[in-house]
């Protein structure tokens, strides 16, 4: 049997034959979720986050994790050329960093006229 990927094909059906399609594409969902939830994950596991999730978390731009990653305020980790976090880490990270804000003082502003 052939693998066809990325092809269309249009099929007529009468009506008696659409319902035999629908509940078969819909055993073939149900087979596909049951899998996908077939893989145990431990309590204790772990929570592996990708840089886009992590960065939403913390508030902040690609740019700015990547210099906080070289400052050493958060740790990468990599998986091949994939890079990840780990939720503890950044939680433990954030505990054990000092914040610093810069205050902007602004100067009064005269309306003008």
């Amino acid at each position: 049997m052939a693998l066809v990927k990325n092809q269309t094909f249009l099929i007529e059906l009468d009506p008696s034959q659409s319902g035999e399609l629908l509940s078969l594409l819909r055993a073939g969902k149900t087979l596909l979720e049951e899998k996908n939830n077939a893989i145990p994950i431990p309590e204790n596991s772990p929570k592996i986050l990708t840089p886009e999730k992590t960065y939403e978390l913390l508030g902040i731009t690609g740019p700015t994790g990547t210099e906080w990653d070289k400052k050493g305020l958060l740790k990468p980790h990599f998986m091949g050329k994939r890079k990840f976090y780990l939720l503890d880490e950044i939680i433990e990270s954030l505990k054990n960093q000092k914040v610093q804000r810069k205050v902007r003082r602004n100067k009064p502003q005269i309306p003008k006229n």
